[in-house]
């Protein structure tokens, strides 16, 4: 061993101009993504920026290529980076950042601002993506998975209000909003000054479109997904409102009919009949109608307090295997070899309803690499109970591949004798799947479901990946998913061409 220690030079200058092409391996993932940004249409980004030219006409800075921020975007996203202040700290610090931006750091306003306006142009790169890897010969699709999981949002779940408490900060932000006001304008009299600079004022006059939105969100789910007892006492009230109706218009004819016989002077033979509001069966039925509308205010009024993020309005308060979190429900479709074939965002915590949707998105993927060449066709779709209805298992009302839908949690579908923990279920849609999933070719195809999708969803939700999405609201949330999800079916393909052939 030596006996002294290298040597520590920092002010020694470069001898030859550095070279960026030599800061990183050949084999590095900055350049095999830069070779593949080279290889996508990104004309829509340019598009944007020639109409945004167009529109204001006023010379300044230039700008930054769209190309190199989409390139910088997915790289981060495939290294965990995230935050616009973030990546914008990590184009000074990082060598493989700083290739990628060329040295040329781009604000973390520049960042967010180009990722907030091309949401749309996101999902044509997600299916560029996945068209880039079925020309891979990968999206083998012969079983594929579908699964939701649920991502936080940029919120914190204290920060919900019953409806009640809404009204009241909405009433209490008006009397603020007018009492500054007063304030601002006894302060100009007395300085005679033109300054109407209110911060307070404009903070409050925000909140309160926040909180204004919030109590529409809630009146719109009131009226469009109504709970199951609500459902009931509606179906009620109609019923027996028509039945009422149609008495009422059987006996206003026939009471008419002889009114106007008396007044043409006429003689009524048999029962002289009574005014139908006088009679005991329109009273009861008339009786019937209250009781069933003091019913349904009854049930309205043991709703579940409806609440709302008053941090992000349109994100819900969902329970996972931990607990709560306040967040989204992200739902994916997964190919046998692990690439995204779709991925949706809902506010819905429930996964029920999302097996139509999420198969007609998977779908419409399939369907564009099959204009392009590539002919793929979904095998069997597999879900798990959460998925579980009818409606989602039989194809004659779902059209669509086969599917395997577990009908119980999966404790009760291990082993192969259908009585072993089996349940007993009185519709034959939902019998005969559930003694399909207890067939040794039913279980084979099944346990594949989570080897499958549940990789995908750990590699997007760990420690360095989507574990919380930082934009808010459900369209900029969407977004950000579909970007996440690019990323992962790009570092798959790079996996791929990495890959020795077998």
């Amino acid at each position: 061993m030596a006996k002294s220690y290298r040597p520590v030079v920092r002010d020694q200058q470069f001898l030859l101009p550095p070279d960026m092409r030599e800061w990183l391996d050949a084999d590095h993932l900055v350049w095999q993504l830069l070779d593949i940004v080279a290889e996508l249409d990104t004309s829509v980004l340019h598009r944007c920026r020639s109409r945004r030219k167009t529109v204001k006409s006023v010379a300044g800075q230039r700008g930054y290529d769209p190309d190199m921020l989409v390139g910088l975007l997915l790289y981060a996203y495939c290294v965990g980076v995230r935050s616009s202040r973030a990546i914008e700290r990590a184009c000074h610090t990082d060598v493989a950042f700083r290739v990628v931006c060329a040295q040329d750091v781009p604000d973390h306003t520049v960042i967010a601002r180009f990722r907030a306006e091309h949401e749309a142009a996101f999902t044509a790169l997600f299916s560029q993506v996945l068209l880039l890897c079925a020309r891979a010969g990968m999206v083998r699709v012969g079983v594929v998975a579908l699964d939701g999981t649920k991502i936080a949002a940029d919120a914190s779940m204290f920060a919900n209000r019953s409806e009640d408490t809404l009204r009241k900060m909405l009433a209490e932000t008006a009397a603020t909003i007018v009492a500054e006001a007063q304030a601002v304008d006894e302060a100009e009299d007395r300085t005679d000054d033109g300054d109407d600079d209110t911060p307070a004022s404009m903070r409050a006059g925000r909140r309160r479109e926040t909180i204004r939105a919030a109590l529409a969100s809630i009146e719109t789910e009131r009226i469009e997904k109504p709970s199951q007892a609500m459902r009931f006492s509606q179906r009620r009230l109609d019923t027996v409102r028509a039945t009422y109706e149609r008495v009422l218009a059987t006996q206003q004819r026939a009471w008419q009919a002889q009114q106007d016989i008396l007044a043409a002077g006429g003689k009524i033979t048999g029962r002289v009949r009574k005014p139908p509001e006088q009679t005991t069966r329109i009273m009861a039925l008339a009786a019937r109608v209250e009781a069933a509308q003091a019913a349904m205010t009854a049930k309205l009024a043991k709703q579940p307090v409806k609440k709302r993020n008053l941090t992000d309005v349109q994100s819900r308060l969902m329970k996972t295997r931990t607990g709560f979190v306040q967040g989204y429900n992200a739902q994916l479709v997964v190919s046998e070899d692990h690439v995204i074939i779709a991925c949706e965002l809902t506010d819905e915590p429930a996964d029920t309803h999302q097996f139509v949707p999420m198969l007609a998105a998977a779908r419409n993927e399939l369907d564009a690499l099959r204009a392009a060449g590539h002919e793929r066709r979904i095998g069997v779709v597999t879900a798990d109970a959460g998925y579980c209805s009818i409606t989602n298992i039989d194809p004659a009302h779902t059209p669509g591949p086969d599917r395997l839908i577990a009908v119980a949690k999966d404790r009760f579908q291990r082993g192969t004798n259908p009585d072993t923990g089996a349940r007993h279920h009185t519709n034959p849609t939902l019998t005969a799947m559930a003694q399909r999933l207890k067939t040794p070719e039913g279980q084979h195809i099944y346990r594949r479901r989570g080897a499958i999708v549940e990789p995908v969803n750990a590699h997007i939700k760990d420690r360095r990946g989507l574990s919380r999405f930082s934009r808010r609201g459900l369209a900029a949330c969407a977004a950000e998913l579909k970007l996440a999800a690019t990323a992962t079916n790009l570092l798959r393909y790079i996996t791929h061409q990495a890959a020795p052939a077998t």
